[in-house]
């Protein structure tokens, strides 16, 4: 049984496709920037209007490819930005083999 790693569901999903252009950038910017982040980081990083990135985040979260989730929810964390306690979003690393 293969576990697939956050870089390996951020291959399939950018090679098959069926994102947006926003939705890949914030794709890139999680995969690049290694491990979760806050919508208020990723609008920082991305450039993306803090509205937009909360629209293409919660499609992220609710698309999948072969049962698995693009997008999952961590555990709350103090924002970098806004200082708050936030749910943060990252690169669903979840998966026994489905997505191959």
């Amino acid at each position: 049984m293969v576990r697939l790693t956050s870089r390996e569901v951020y291959t399939v999903i950018i090679q098959n496709g069926t994102v947006s252009n926003q939705e890949r950038q914030i794709l890139n910017f999680l995969h690049f920037n290694n491990g979760n982040k806050t919508l208020k980081e990723i609008s920082r990083g991305t450039m993306i209007e803090i509205n937009a990135v909360s629209g293409r985040v919660n499609s992220l979260k609710h698309k999948t490819h072969k049962g698995i989730t693009i997008l999952k929810e961590f555990s709350k964390r103090k924002c970098n930005v806004s200082g708050k306690m936030v749910t943060p979003v990252g690169i669903n690393q979840r998966g026994q083999g489905e997505m191959f």
